[in-house]
């Protein structure tokens, strides 16, 4: 397999971890309540990573349409990564069930990731959120969501998450909205660094997370690992290939 080939199925693994979600199934929160199914709120694909060396989270929704950010009309859009620390207790309200900690987007000018620990009626403030087009990204520390208690790491893939994106009196969730998707480990293509976890914490969180070098970073030597290991076989088959045609020629001779 050449090297452009394994650079875009890098490049695509991400989204073929992605959780999907079907189109056009915007509907009235809570039930009851007169709703439009606004179409920029409905979210078709999310991803959820753990990233930098497993110390940060990173969010990716996708919607069917590109959306305002910030929306000026009436409330603002209101995107919601529920999860469930397994070393908490979950709570249940409204349309929420299931759930211990929101990592909340409001498109306001400036946006700011709001941290909602629910049990210990806490917050914390992280500035992580990019939306652009159709897409909204959310990255931030894993240490504003949880607590390393007994010092042998965060243990984010234990998590589990969904999404539920609101406006006005519409709303759209990853599934039924309850937190069930795990964490996969970053994906990254060859030869580039993984994105970091920019932006400035509250003061109930202020160690910045450790950045990752580029694992995947293209080796200056001339022999290249991957390569060798991509055609090895391929060499392999061929040498034994030959050898057989010489043990038939020469018994054919001896014969």
């Amino acid at each position: 397999m050449r090297r452009p080939t394994l650079l875009v199925v890098a490049a695509l693994s991400p989204l073929l971890l992605a959780a999907s979600d079907p189109a056009g199934d915007v509907g009235p929160c809570p039930p009851g309540t007169p709703g439009e199914g606004d179409p920029r709120i409905d979210i078709v694909e999310a991803g959820g990573e753990i990233v930098e060396q497993g110390t940060a989270l990173r969010f990716t929704i996708r919607f069917d349409e590109a959306f305002e950010a910030p929306d000026p009309e009436g409330t603002p859009l209101r995107v919601d990564v529920v999860l469930d620390d397994r070393k908490v207790p979950t709570v249940d309200f409204r349309y929420y069930h299931g759930l211990n900690r929101i990592v909340r987007f409001d498109a306001v000018e400036d946006p700011a990731l709001q941290i909602v620990l629910l049990p210990e009626q806490g917050a914390n403030v992280f500035l992580g959120a990019v939306a652009l087009g159709d897409e909204l990204t959310m990255t931030l520390p894993g240490r504003v969501v949880t607590r390393d208690a007994d010092l042998e790491g965060l243990g984010l893939e234990r998590m589990r998450w969904s999404v539920i994106a609101r406006d006005e009196d519409d709303c759209d969730a990853l599934g039924d909205g309850r937190p069930t998707e795990r964490l996969v480990e970053e994906t990254t293509a060859m030869g580039s660094a993984s994105p970091t976890a920019t932006g400035s914490a509250s003061p109930t969180a202020t160690e910045d997370a450790p950045s990752r070098s580029a694992p995947g970073a293209a080796s200056t030597s001339g022999d290249d690992p991957a390569r060798w290991v991509v055609w090895a076989p391929v060499v392999g088959a061929i040498g034994v290939a030959w050898i057989g045609a010489f043990v038939l020629r020469r018994r054919a001779r001896d014969g």
